[in-house]
């Protein structure tokens, strides 16, 4: 049995503090600190797809985000993090009435209305192409791959493509072999 625990708490040592001292020793075996989404922006995209996927079925309709909408996320401080994003996303899909694509008035009513930007929400985000599809499928790939310590079988098998495949599309990326 493997037990894996999480905690909102910024440091380990606060965690020490309020836990009895046997637990704490048992549960801090191996430490991963992932910081919150608000310093991670680039995993916004790769959220925002993973969610649409999810939900899609469900919902019958596979929409994209407008420029507009990607812009006011990317400028949003997502408090509620990973999911925050999960329960948007699925609102956004239940609410859409046969649209293709979800725009700012689709998302704003499940942000928190006193962390939304002022002004004009494309202020920061106007490149949208940060967004393509290339761009997502080479970040995945990159990150599988730290996260399989570089092997490249297990690497394809995460990922649901053959290890041709994998070469191929690391070679079109120019990411090292």
């Amino acid at each position: 049995m493997r037990v894996i625990a999480a905690t909102n708490r910024p440091k380990i040592s606060d965690l020490n503090a309020t836990l009895r001292q046997d637990l704490y020793f048992r549960l801090a075996r191996i430490t991963i600190e992932l910081p919150p989404l608000r310093e991670r922006r680039e995993d916004l995209p790769l959220l925002l797809d993973h969610f649409l996927t999810v939900f899609s079925p469900k919902y019958g309709c596979r929409p994209t985000f407008d420029s507009d909408a990607l812009a006011l996320l990317y400028n949003y401080p997502f408090p509620g993090n990973v999911r925050e994003i999960e329960n948007l996303v699925e609102g956004a899909l239940a609410t859409l009435h046969e649209k293709e694509v979800i725009g700012e008035r689709d998302i704003r009513p499940y942000l928190h209305p006193d962390l939304l930007p002022q002004g004009k929400s494309g202020a920061i985000v106007t490149d949208v192409s940060m967004f393509s599809l290339e761009r997502l499928e080479k970040y995945a790939i990159e990150q599988v791959l730290r996260l399989s310590g570089n092997n490249k079988s297990r690497a394809s098998e995460i990922l649901g493509i053959s290890r041709e495949s994998l070469y191929r599309k690391m070679k079109l990326y120019g990411i090292p072999l």
